[in-house]
């Protein structure tokens, strides 16, 4: 159904060789979030942008992951309405987490110190759509990435070509003009895992639990 050559994708690869020391060994996330800071980088006057910055700025910059608890004001409403949930606990901790690796990125000179928001920026970016790769490490695949979540029903598959030099969304059966292209982005996902990692609740998922903290 679709093809996209690698090179033509951000992959944790990517990552400034500088970061190396500073980041866990295996940390693919980490690798390409870095990645990602990278194509935002200051450049010459007049040099433009790189093409996938503007692509995921237009995709997924302003509002677009407002959704994600990480991104939520902790004065908020929605922050109070979620406050004592076992989510919002581990989505402030990830929030707290992304900024002390910032800073410890930013005072090694790998990123730059104003560069907090945007940091935890890539963090979800890499979170919602990346795509695992063989052998270790992701990649965000442009026009893939735009594909929509099903559980159940899911018209395609996403895998990496034999030769591992491309990312292929396959379908299942054939699909008629009209027919919406979706696959399913985690298997192990219920109805508010989906909301905690990609910022919306899944209407196709059957499975409903509710987590509570037990002294």
């Amino acid at each position: 159904l679709l093809e996209v050559p690698l090179a033509r994708c951000v992959t944790s690869r990517d990552s400034p060789p500088e970061a190396e020391a500073h980041l866990p060994p295996g940390d693919s996330f980490g690798r390409l979030a870095l990645a990602v800071m990278r194509l935002y980088a200051p450049r010459d006057a007049g040099a433009p942008p790189p093409p996938l910055a503007e692509y995921f700025e237009a995709m997924f910059g302003g509002d677009a992951l407002a959704t994600m608890m990480v991104s939520w004001d902790a004065d908020g409403a929605a922050a109070r309405r979620a406050a004592h949930s076992v989510a919002w606990r581990r989505a402030a901790r990830q929030r707290a987490d992304a900024l002390a690796e910032h800073a410890a990125l930013a005072a090694a000179g790998v990123v730059g110190a104003d560069d907090r928001e945007r940091y935890v920026w890539a963090k979800l970016l890499v979170q919602t759509r990346a795509f695992g790769l063989k052998g270790g490490g992701h990649a965000i695949c442009p026009v893939l990435d735009l594909c929509n979540h099903s559980s159940l029903g899911a018209t395609c598959a996403q895998r990496l070509a034999d030769d591992g030099a491309s990312m292929q969304l396959v379908a299942k059966y054939t699909l008629d003009a009209g027919d919406e292209v979706t696959f399913c982005y985690d298997p192990d996902a219920d109805f508010l895992d989906c909301f905690e990692r990609y910022g919306f609740f899944d209407e196709s998922s059957v499975v409903h639990t509710a987590e509570v903290v037990v002294g």
